[in-house]
């Protein structure tokens, strides 16, 4: 018998649901793990289900027009991801890539399209996750949108922070994907990663970072 993720029924999407709802939506479903830079899916594949992080973290990276992936956001538990795919039945708009040992759990598209068959109501639980991830999308666009270096980088700190099981933790991001991710080049983000830790709002780890003060961080953003 599979154990499910405590975490997933703590934090994000999931978390929103009845402990009913919870249990019906869980049933069935089996965790997968993957290694360092393995795929757990990408762009073009046929979907095959719902996929929550309970371990880990992945990066989520689109196509663009010249035929390059971008890396746009990465991920830590409680995110999950294969909805929009799943229920329009078309195939996978991104690539998702573990960049940690990651576990997820994953709910077959069997198993889902029975569910709503039998309850009809458990769709718009399914179109909530949908605008969780809407949300997400529109959060980084906004952000990149930001024209000043700092606070767009200052941005993306506080969106990751606020969004992880326990705000305040490490994110596991190496300043190299943080470069990549607000669309800026690595000295850039290295010297302006270095300013706001010289002012006590974020601590540096080797591959990680820390927001200590995110009061004080957004303040900083906003003057």
């Amino acid at each position: 018998m599979t154990m499910e993720p405590e975490i997933l029924r703590r934090h994000g999407w999931l978390s929103g649901r009845t402990p009913e709802m919870q249990a019906r939506i869980l049933e069935g479903g089996r965790l997968r793990s993957f290694a360092p830079g393995e795929t757990v899916y990408r762009v073009g594949d046929t979907s095959e289900g719902l996929y929550g992080l309970a371990r880990g973290n992945v990066t989520i990276a689109i196509p663009n027009t010249i035929g390059s992936e971008h890396t746009i956001y990465q991920a830590t538990p409680g995110f999950w991801i294969g909805d929009l795919a799943l229920f329009s039945k078309q195939r996978r708009l991104v690539t998702v890539l573990a960049v940690s040992e990651v576990e997820v759990y994953f709910i077959p598209q069997p198993k889902l399209a029975a569910l709503v068959r039998d309850e009809p109501g458990m769709l718009r639980e399914f179109y909530a996750l949908s605008h969780v991830n809407m949300e997400l999308q529109l959060n980084i666009l906004a952000n990149l949108s930001i024209p000043n270096s700092e606070k767009r980088i200052a941005a993306f700190l506080l969106y990751s922070n606020s969004v992880q099981a326990e705000p305040g933790a490490w994110l596991e991001t190496p300043q190299d994907r943080l470069a990549t991710m607000t669309a800026l080049s690595l000295p850039t983000v290295q010297r302006l990663v270095k300013r706001l830790a010289s002012l006590g709002l974020i601590e540096i780890g080797y591959g990680r970072i820390r927001v200590q003060d995110a009061e004080a961080l957004a303040r900083h953003a906003a003057e």
